[in-house]
């Protein structure tokens, strides 16, 4: 069998769909060599009728909870914000952003668990998809992680600026800490269900 390569120059060897090593063609007229690709993933593998509608129910449950818990933190990062204890209001306002920010990246996660139930129709996965959604999440948890650290190093200026040990001061400090670390413990569980949910079958290459 003859094909071209992308430099132009025609190369002879046979792709064979079960191929677990690299092929070396040598093209004719001592071309360069060219090397066929073990195996291709295909645009979608299937997998059982339980697994499929584990995908689903398991993405429809997390992206719900991840956009109430969401929302629910965005309002709490508010108000519990302007208790905030510093002697200017930007440290505080600084806290409150990244604490949004960090929200914001769990919606973005809820949205993405969300898409990935169009990974599933019938009793096929779309492996292209489900890769592109594992790695959304991942990257999108990593977010939360660097806002939620952020906040925390902000969070701790700004009590030693206040200079002070009095029990608002604490309950503000301990109550938005606690706030700052649920995004990334929320995100961290759900990308780690999705992620593991929309893993290819073993037998299914990629």
């Amino acid at each position: 069998m003859w094909w071209k390569t992308p430099g132009g120059t025609r190369a002879s060897g046979t792709l064979a769909s079960s191929a677990t090593t690299p092929t070396r063609s040598t093209a004719p007229n001592g071309g360069p060599e060219v090397i066929v690709p073990a195996s291709v993933t295909p645009p979608s593998v299937s997998i059982s009728a339980r697994h499929a509608r584990q995908i689903r129910a398991r993405c429809a449950l997390l992206a719900s909870v991840a956009l109430v818990a969401s929302l629910a933190l965005a309002g709490a990062f508010v108000l519990v914000g302007r208790a905030l204890p510093a002697s200017s209001v930007l440290v505080p306002a600084l806290v409150q952003m990244l604490g949004l920010a960090a929200a914001f990246a769990l919606l973005v996660m809820a949205a993405g668990a969300a898409a990935a139930r169009s990974c599933v129709v019938g009793e096929r996965l779309d492996a292209n998809g489900a890769r592109r959604a594992r790695r959304l999440l991942v990257r999108t948890w990593g977010h939360t992680l660097f806002f939620g650290l952020g906040a925390d190093i902000l969070l701790a200026l700004a009590v030693l600026d206040a200079r002070t040990a009095s029990s608002d001061v604490a309950g503000a400090f301990f109550g938005y800490l606690a706030l700052v670390t649920l995004p990334a413990v929320l995100g961290g569980v759900m990308c780690r269900q999705v992620v593991r949910a929309l893993r290819l079958p073993p037998e299914a290459p990629g």
